[in-house]
């Protein structure tokens, strides 16, 4: 029960499967990205790290605003292109197996996590106490 919290059960992530940037799930697996080594990790469990193998990123797959997956594909955000954010489908991040690639409304985006600095550009400033 996601509102009370009831019966909840915390696993802690093994070694090999912590400090990801992205995590997802598709295709019966987990997904790890690890945007600074250009890697991904697919684990059948990531409590015990079985089954385990880490491949290269594709430069396609690279540098996704977010990641996420469903049964048969996962998805991610590739940052601006001609066309603005474009949301990807694809089968296999290593060969770039891309399925279709869909430009986003800029009104999605914004709603996105990040998405306001992608449209709008980086935001700088402090905070300041009003009196």
């Amino acid at each position: 029960n996601l509102v009370t919290d009831d019966d909840a059960v915390v696993y802690s992530l093994h070694p090999n499967c912590q400090g990801g940037h992205h995590y997802l799930s598709a295709f019966e697996n987990f997904y790890i990205i690890f945007q600074e080594k250009g890697t991904y990790r697919r684990t059948s469990d990531m409590t015990h790290d079985q089954k385990s193998v880490e491949y290269s990123l594709h430069p396609n797959c690279r540098n996704g605003l977010n990641y996420w997956g469903l049964p048969d594909h996962y998805y991610f955000l590739k940052p601006t292109s001609e066309w603005g954010v474009e949301y990807y489908k694809g089968t296999n991040f290593n060969k770039d197996e891309c399925v279709a690639t869909y430009s986003i409304h800029p009104d999605v985006t914004n709603f996105l996590p990040g998405g306001l600095s992608v449209t709008k550009g980086p935001a700088f400033g402090i905070w300041e106490n009003i009196k």
